[in-house]
């Protein structure tokens, strides 16, 4: 990881800010949809499981899978894919593997933006910029010194065959998985790399053309080459932005922006467990709900029917957590910006619950915690209402309403 400063701006108080302002507010929509859209997908799944549980039977209960045919069946027993996985960009493939997925990481730099205001109330704004690894590609065309930051949108091979699924699986001696089913397999690690698999990676296209190698614990590695043309074209641009500059940062550095590195990741279970349909032939699949939802479950491992329904209900429960809280600093960000907003508008002063809002701001965020936390619990309530009804998520969307009230008639006495 390395770190470099870069200028400092300073904006005048009355410079516009539009852009900032619209991106603001089409990010605190899309964090409001994909919250929105948790919850809904809970619920979905909730509703899809409830419909298949009594459908479920055992599959050692019939005699040959041409009885069970049409019937959502749990099947447990030992696994054998019915093909190898093969990544053919680094000649790569692991036996008995159920997935493969190749995991690409990219030497980037990252731009950190820091604002105070200045005596005279303008803003000054700092630039800085860390160089580290980062799971997918950073444009650097809008740095405020993109030359001096360069990042090389380098990938020789993109997402084909970044994620393999076997066709069919077959599970025990009579039935079959398919890969729509597998693609919902879990359980990760790290792909043993031994001498052979090292040994055909050497005359993989990744080794020959792209200059890949192996580093050891998994890694492969290939180091950018920006050639003599970018290199002066990348001068003559940090030369016109001011930036040629020499800091510490420049010395210790891990990698450089542009270099890529690899490792795989096989699910590999010896014992598989799912729910599916039997679609015929011993082919177990995803079965279509009557609310459209196509419901399949997997696991590896000897599990039970009530096993595997439990595990994708803390599934989805555990992302609506998170995505609970996410909201809850979605709704400090909003009544933040509201706040400010209703300070640089004079129209907005003239509304009540905007006075309210820059009131509870005036102690900064501290000031906003309780309220937003309020609007968390209302907007959570509201959501539980119309998804799952009860008296209790009624009770919650009351929560900010009854803050305001309260707030609101404490201050009312100050003000007479």
């Amino acid at each position: 990881m390395s770190w470099r400063v870069g200028r400092t701006v300073k904006i005048r108080g009355s410079a516009s800010r539009k852009v900032e302002y619209i991106l603001g507010f089409i990010f605190l929509v899309a964090a409001f949809g994909g919250w929105t859209f948790c919850e809904w997908r809970r619920k979905s799944a909730f509703m899809a499981r409830e419909e298949i549980r009594p459908l479920v039977r055992e599959a050692f209960r019939f005699a040959s899978p041409k009885q069970s045919e049409g019937e959502v069946l749990h099947v447990v027993g030992d696994v054998e894919p019915d093909d190898t996985l093969v990544d053919p960009f680094f000649d790569i493939h692991h036996e008995n593997s159920l997935r493969l997925r190749r995991v690409t990481e990219y030497c980037q730099w990252q731009e950190h933006v820091s604002e105070h205001k200045d005596r005279d109330g303008d803003t000054v704004r700092t630039y800085s910029y860390r160089l580290g690894w980062h799971r997918h590609r950073i444009s650097s065309i809008f740095f405020d010194q993109p030359f001096a930051h360069n990042n090389p949108q380098r990938d020789p091979f993109g997402t084909e065959f970044a994620d393999q699924v076997a066709r069919t699986a077959r599970v025990g001696s009579q039935y079959r998985v398919d890969a729509e089913l597998l693609r919902r397999l879990g359980g990760f690690h790290a792909l043993p790399v031994t001498p052979s698999t090292v040994a055909a990676f050497q005359m993989s296209p990744a080794a020959q053309q792209h200059g890949f190698q192996h580093l050891g614990n998994g890694w492969f590695y290939s180091a950018y080459d920006a050639g003599m043309v970018k290199k002066v074209a990348q001068f003559a641009g940090r030369l016109l932005e001011g930036s040629l500059d020499i800091q510490l940062g420049d010395f210790f550095h891990s990698c450089k922006a542009g270099d890529i590195r690899v490792r795989f990741e096989v699910a590999d279970p010896t014992v598989l467990s799912a729910i599916g349909l039997q679609a015929g032939d011993g082919l177990l699949t995803t079965k279509t709900t009557s609310t459209g939802y196509h419901f399949g479950l997997i696991g590896g491992g000897t599990l039970s029917a009530r096993d595997l329904f439990r595990a994708d209900a803390r599934y989805h429960e555990r992302i609506v957590r998170w995505a609970r809280l996410g909201l809850a600093v979605w709704s400090l960000v909003l009544l933040h910006a509201l706040a400010a907003l209703a300070t640089r508008t004079p129209d907005l002063q003239s509304l009540e619950p905007a006075r309210w809002i820059v009131a509870q701001a005036q102690s900064g965020w501290w000031g906003l915690l309780v309220p937003s936390l309020c609007l968390t619990s209302s907007l959570i309530g509201a959501v539980s209402a119309c998804f799952w009804g009860g008296l209790l998520p009624l009770l919650c969307t009351l929560a900010l309403p009854v803050l305001y009230c309260l707030t609101r008639s404490r201050a009312a006495p100050g003000k007479a």
